[in-house]
């Protein structure tokens, strides 16, 4: 598990109407993208899908394997506004 302190919500996207694709964003524009299980049903999503603040997020990193390709990505275990 990683800690991720001060990143922004720089793309966010539904899928399958429970689950949100996301990208986060550090001050020095350093990216991670991921997903978050069945976030629509908990704060995460829409705090996600708004795009709004900057938040401390806990992820998890996992491997991807879509279409044949094989990629690293996040998966969020928490998120809180940083204050």
């Amino acid at each position: 598990m990683f800690a991720l302190p001060d990143v922004h919500v720089s793309f966010s996207k539904i899928v399958k109407e429970e689950h949100v694709r996301f990208t986060l964003e550090d001050v020095r524009g350093a990216r991670v993208s991921g997903i978050a299980f069945r976030a629509m049903k908990s704060p995460i999503g829409e705090a996600l899908v708004k795009r709004e603040g900057t938040f401390h997020a806990a992820v998890r990193v996992k491997r991807n394997e879509f279409n044949g390709r094989v990629s690293a990505e996040a998966e969020i275990v928490d998120l809180a506004p940083a204050k």
